[in-house]
């Protein structure tokens, strides 16, 4: 089986070269020595969620080819002096900027990168015949429903089928639930505290019309984690939160936003120097050493450079589009009468709590009860709000029973049907 710092390339330049000379002077037959692997699998719902994992996978990627065990697959590529840079890097314990040197090249040599409905193909393209066994490991922004990623090795088994006959797919991510509404990016903790806020909804609030994951801004809006209108037409919005970081995500200021999109210019003008840099460097080079010039370390150097600027500025630009206010949000506070968070004593307490929000805790109880806002609301408004709780549970009980959501709709799962005693 191997690692997932691999590639395509390294598999037909040594992998498979190696296992047969091995197999020959073994006295065994090549052919019974099976290669499982498939290196790192990136995919998502869109190009956004894909950039995403990408940056989780350029740290995994910079961490294994800093170790000097994993030179000869950087080899394959041209990449060895990164990875002495990044071996040196992790001696002097650098280990938060080593994703830098990890340029695109080098990332689209380790990973297959593809939206849902393209990342079967691609893979394909790129593995074809060299693997006998598929270790599907995905990396994803928001692990995929169970349904997708079925349907996904279906694709890829079906390819194998035509080119090579039947072949093993391997998926750990895939677990068997039957717990209702959980999603596989839900953690166990996560799980727990959003029942336990259902549970308060239902017996404390007398809220008879609760929603998870409910959309309630629009279609470009925000979600909650859950929403609810109880006596009176009084909306309720709880977030759950897990985890301190968790927490941390959603509290950032307007303050914090606008200081965070102020460092921009700075970013850009970084990435025009280091380009400049780079253009100085490749006349340089090519003045020195006509026949080779993208081998002179001056250039080399001012393209590692420049595309770490490059990436940078890229991923500060990420960072904006992620960046949640929702704490302190005006717009999303004005769309419900009573907002709560709710989570385990140790991440929220009362000095931490975010102005206009009451805490629940996982008993559940109200520790800190949440102001009533002066909402503007019509029956309009709280149509609205009902409707988007329908369709929230709607989607959630449809994913429940492995419906999968593609572009083209909505594709249920095949069920068995009884015969027909007419024979129709």
């Amino acid at each position: 089986m191997l690692h997932s710092l691999t590639s395509a390339e390294y598999i037909k330049q040594v992998v498979k070269p190696g296992l047969n000379l091995g197999a020959i002077k073994a006295g065994k037959d090549p052919s019974d020595m099976d290669i499982s692997g498939g290196g790192f699998i990136i995919t998502g719902p869109n190009a956004s969620s894909i950039r995403e994992a990408q940056a989780e996978v350029r740290r995994r990627i910079a961490f294994y080819a800093s170790t000097r065990t994993y030179f000869p697959v950087l080899e394959c590529h041209g990449f060895e002096e990164i990875g002495q840079q990044l071996h040196q890097m992790s001696l002097k314990g650098e280990w938060s900027e080593m994703a830098e040197l990890v340029s695109d090249d080098m990332l689209d040599a380790f990973s297959v990168s593809g939206e849902y409905d393209e990342i079967a193909s691609k893979f394909i393209q790129r593995y074809g015949d060299l693997l006998d066994e598929v270790n599907f490991a995905v990396h994803t922004s928001s692990t995929p429903e169970e349904a997708q990623i079925r349907k996904i090795i279906r694709q890829i088994q079906e390819s194998y089928m035509r080119m090579q006959g039947p072949i093993e797919v391997r998926a750990p991510e895939i677990q068997q639930t039957s717990r209702p509404f959980k999603r596989d990016n839900e953690s166990e903790e996560t799980y727990r505290l959003k029942w336990a806020a259902w549970e308060w909804l239902y017996t404390v609030a007398s809220c008879r019309n609760i929603g998870v994951e409910v959309r309630l801004e629009g279609p470009g809006g925000r979600v909650v984690d859950l929403a609810a209108v109880g006596p009176g037409n009084t909306v309720y919005v709880v977030e759950v939160k897990a985890s301190r970081s968790d927490f941390a995500r959603d509290d950032h200021t307007k303050r914090d936003l606008a200081a965070l999109m102020s460092q921009r210019r700075e970013y850009v003008a970084r990435t025009g120097l280091a380009k400049d840099t780079l253009v100085q460097a490749a006349a340089f080079a090519k003045k020195v050493c006509p026949e080779a010039w993208r081998e002179v370390d001056a250039y080399r150097q001012a393209l590692v450079g420049y595309r770490r600027m490059v990436w940078k500025e890229r991923a500060h630009k990420d960072r904006v589009a992620a960046f949640s206010i929702k704490f302190h949000d005006d717009r999303f506070m004005g769309i419900a009468d009573y907002h709560y968070i709710i989570a385990p004593r140790h991440v929220v307490n009362r000095r931490s709590l975010p102005p206009l929000w009451g805490l629940l805790n996982d008993t559940p109880r109200a520790v800190v009860e949440a102001p009533k806002k002066p909402v503007r609301k019509n029956t309009g408004i709280v149509s609205n709000v009902l409707r988007a709780i329908s369709r929230s549970n709607t989607t959630s009980m449809m994913r429940a029973q492995g419906v999968l959501f593609t572009q083209d709709g909505a594709e249920f799962p095949i069920h068995s049907k009884a015969s027909d005693p007419n024979g129709g």
